[in-house]
């Protein structure tokens, strides 16, 4: 076929709705010239297209026939979803450099200014203490300094960062592996709603497509497109974070980690893209510096600099609770050492770590053992 390519709203709508292509979609387009050319093709036409095989030339036939392109466009008005083809002038422009970027996406809110820096911020599922601390600490305090937030909106570090975002009065965008119009995970629906209203959901399936297994490493390369900078929070030695950390490679992508104990399991994967030349992070400055290095102009929104960690935990406590919640951190500690630390009674001590647990601001994660806990804002659970 010739090298030309042609775009066609009502066509380009059809073949991104054929999601049985997968990541072969942009390929089999390209070489027809077009999605119309696609859908005009006889038999033999598609088969001497390369990659197309009896079986997705069949299916081409098949999902032409059944094609009504105003139900489907109805179906996308209904449902508040915004269709980009890659040929849109609104499409992603950091997205549109990358390789094997999407032949299309599907958009419901907003999406991430061009103007402005992009972060994803990604981890463990089953992330620590330490993690969640982690991931709303860089999250909220991106956010303040007008960078959006960007990640899978998974449990654990994706959506406990995307949250935080939000509930410090900045943006953040979530890619989904699945139609924006399903939530998933179910856990998260009130981030859902939050992005919705403050932010955008981004997906290369259709509405009502569900999540499957093998559409997550798919959507990672868009999440690592849309991305200036790649912030890694906690991933075990086979993470499925590292995936996305790869796809931020080869689009070129700064990857940034957050150090975390070299005994932990949760480390190995850190440590890991440390040694590959990944940059640490311990503050939000240290991503910040990055993001200047790539042209941004930086301003914060409020008047406060954002500090280390550390500086994040001033609470309203009696000068007792104080004491005590000031000797633990995101690591288990044992009663002994707090008491000891402390020089309080035993009977004393066990009062104020009761008041401390019922405030939700400790927890025993073993027989005499405490840590901090982060208490995350009301609008989803991470």
């Amino acid at each position: 076929m010739t090298g030309r390519f042609e775009s066609h709203p009502e066509y380009d709508l059809w073949w991104a709705l054929s999601d049985k292509a997968g990541l072969r979609t942009m390929r089999i387009v390209k070489a027809a010239g077009g999605s119309e050319r696609l859908f005009l093709m006889e038999r033999d036409e598609l088969l001497g297209l390369e990659g197309v095989s009896d079986k997705i030339a069949e299916y081409i036939i098949y999902r032409r026939k059944a094609w009504d392109h105003g139900a489907a466009s109805d179906r996308l008005i209904k449902r508040g979803i915004r269709f980009l083809p890659f040929t849109d002038p609104a499409y992603p422009k950091r997205l549109l450099m990358t390789n094997n970027h999407p032949f299309a996406l599907f958009v419901k809110g907003d999406l991430p200014r061009e103007d402005r820096p992009a972060v994803a911020v990604i981890g463990s599922r089953e992330c620590s203490e330490y993690g969640r601390a982690c991931a709303a600490y860089f999250a909220a305090g991106l956010a303040e300094c007008g960078v959006d937030v960007l990640s899978g909106m998974a449990i654990g570090i994706d959506g406990i960062a995307q949250q935080s975002a939000l509930q410090s009065g900045g943006s953040s965008y979530a890619v989904l592996g699945c139609g924006p119009d399903l939530c998933y995970p179910r856990a998260n629906e009130k981030l859902y709603r939050m992005l919705c209203e403050h932010g955008g959901l981004l997906s290369e399936y259709g509405p009502g497509v569900a999540a499957q297994a093998w559409h997550f490493p798919a959507r990672n390369r868009i999440l690592a497109g849309l991305s200036d900078i790649v912030l890694v929070i906690e991933a075990r030695e086979k993470s499925g974070t590292l995936i996305t950390v790869d796809m931020a490679l080869d689009a070129g992508r700064d990857v940034m980690i957050v150090p975390g104990r070299i005994t932990d399991p949760m480390s190995v994967g850190i440590i890991r893209l440390w040694h590959a030349g990944a940059t640490p992070a311990s503050c939000v400055e240290d991503v910040l510096n990055v993001l200047s290095g790539k042209g941004f102009s930086l301003t914060e929104n409020g008047e406060t600099h954002p500090g280390r960690m550390d500086d994040e935990n001033k609470l309203p406590l009696e000068s007792d609770e104080d004491l005590v919640y000031s000797c633990l951190d995101l690591y288990a500690r044992s009663a002994e050492e707090v008491m000891e630390r402390t020089k309080l009674p035993a009977r004393e001590l066990l009062r104020i770590m009761t008041q401390l647990d019922l405030k939700g601001l400790i927890r025993e994660t073993g027989k005499g053992y405490y840590i901090r806990t982060i208490l995350i804002p009301e609008g989803g659970n991470g």
